[in-house]
């Protein structure tokens, strides 16, 4: 008979303590006031705060809603 192991269930899920800041800016390189897709591009910028609370194990999850919308 095998010795029973501790479970790992000690992981939780830590949305709660991390929090995040992301940003998406149309970058003009050419600096000409005018957007064109094969010349300027979108920088994003993503900033993620994470609680000294947050163990290895645990986990949290990512919601994005991020729509790209092209116009003429």
């Amino acid at each position: 008979m095998a010795a029973v192991q501790p479970s790992s269930t000690d992981s939780k899920n830590v949305n709660d303590l991390i929090t995040s800041n992301t940003t998406l800016t149309v970058v003009d390189a050419d600096k000409n006031n005018k957007i064109v897709p094969a010349q300027d591009y979108l920088a994003l910028n993503h900033k993620i705060k994470v609680d000294d609370k947050v163990k290895s194990g645990d986990y949290f999850t990512i919601n994005t809603q991020i729509q790209y919308k092209y116009m003429d």
